[in-house]
């Protein structure tokens, strides 16, 4: 499926619509003890709470981001296409008609470009299988997307009738607005890149993650996730992580988690956006799992194909905010 996409030779941050590729060898695999002594980059004292239960020991693999998943019903599959295409540029890289689910009696995979797959399914009697879930509320994650020029950008999303937010500076100082796509239910954010040479939107490779306790998501990407922290902004309120990309081996996505104290309990949300990260082995992905459920993470069940083929699961954090890992 995703091995069919071609290669490219890119530097580190640049972005490729053209690199998606799952199967790179990822880096060495981080088997560590259990116990906050044994956290990366020297988190002590808060991070006692992530202690696991006495037996347990912390496996976390490689993970590393992988693109993402837009889930949709297979009758709006096609307008979702239609809409990628007419707003935000992109083009059909990559069609497939793959079950997502051993119980879907059909399904389709559509690769947009940049590793994003619109994705849907159907059980045996057309009711969409697996369920593409619609949160009522809009999930406290940004997936960043970068445009030749920002306001020209906004200004064409206001004018086709598309929901837009006004124009900011977010926390690191970049002028930004958030809008919501296919239909106002995927909320996506928009920013600005002049080096891009057309007016199509490109992965960025920055994700914005709103958090109540900024030291404690630190510690919680560090100890369940295997993020590492490139920048402690604690002071204006923001921390910069890292995580590899597994379709370009020297680059790295960063996740910017964002303190919002007084950010609405709405527990974990599932957004219709959903970005996905991969794990090379199957077996350290099984074991990676086992390590989260038996942590007291907030995991869902692996899906998919357990035998033979993709599989994935879904983490929350302790704001309910969603991250997916899969495996082939």
């Amino acid at each position: 499926m995703e091995n069919e996409a071609k290669e490219r030779n890119v530097q580190p941050h640049k972005r490729n619509d053209e690199g998606y590729r799952p199967n790179q060898t990822p880096a060495a695999l981080k088997i560590i003890q259990g116990g906050r002594n044994d956290l990366q980059n020297g988190a002590s004292g808060e991070a006692e709470r992530l202690d696991e239960p006495m037996g347990v020991e912390r496996f976390v693999p490689a993970v590393l981001y992988d693109g993402g998943v837009i889930e949709t019903t297979m009758d709006e599959h096609e307008p979702a296409i239609q809409w990628c295409q007419e707003y935000m540029g992109w083009k059909v890289a990559q069609q497939e008609n793959w079950k997502p689910d051993p119980k879907s009696a059909v399904g389709r995979m559509t690769h947009m470009g940049w590793g994003i797959w619109i994705q849907s399914g159907a059980a045996a009697d057309s009711s969409p299988f697996p369920p593409a879930k619609r949160e009522a509320v809009d999930p406290h994650i940004r997936w960043c997307w970068s445009t030749r020029s920002l306001r020209d950008k906004h200004s064409a999303f206001r004018e086709a009738g598309i929901r837009v937010s006004e124009l900011y500076t977010d926390r690191q100082g970049r002028e930004a607005f958030d809008f919501w796509a296919i239909d106002d239910r995927m909320l996506l954010t928009a920013v600005e890149d002049r080096a891009l040479k057309d007016g199509a939107f490109a992965d960025y490779n920055v994700f914005r993650v709103m958090v109540r306790d900024l030291k404690r998501s630190i510690e919680w990407y560090e100890h369940y996730i295997g993020m590492e922290l490139e920048a402690d902004r604690s002071e204006e309120g923001y921390a910069v992580m890292t995580l590899g990309i597994n379709y370009h081996p020297e680059g790295h996505s960063r996740w910017v988690l964002e303190e919002y104290p007084g950010m609405p309990g709405t527990g974990p949300v599932d957004g219709l956006f959903r970005t996905r990260c991969f794990v090379q082995s199957r077996e350290d992905f099984f074991a990676y799992h086992r390590f989260l459920r038996e942590s007291g993470a907030s995991v869902s069940e692996i899906g998919g194909f357990v035998q033979r083929g993709m599989v994935h699961f879904h983490v929350y954090d302790p704001d309910g905010n969603r991250f997916n890992v899969s495996s082939m």
